[in-house]
């Protein structure tokens, strides 16, 4: 009875390190998938708001990858 018990039990601790490590993995990807876009948004922003001498074509390729980042974040809705 004991032994079966210490086995169940070995076997629930190999179980829960598994699904630690995959919920580990997961939250590693996610935080990745997260800061990128929002990196990419925060030096275009930043550079939309601080550059004075940027032309109108360069502000609407700034504000396109913006949005193209936005969808990104929206597709994690």
């Amino acid at each position: 009875m004991f032994i079966e018990l210490h086995n169940y039990k070995k076997e629930l601790e190999k179980e829960y390190e598994l699904v630690y490590k995959e919920k580990t993995d997961l939250l590693t990807y996610l935080a990745h998938d997260i800061k990128t876009p929002l990196a990419n948004m925060i030096g275009y922003i930043t550079l939309l708001k601080d550059e004075k001498n940027l032309s109108e074509e360069q502000k609407n390729k700034f504000v396109d990858v913006i949005y193209e980042n936005i969808e990104i974040f929206k597709s994690f809705m």
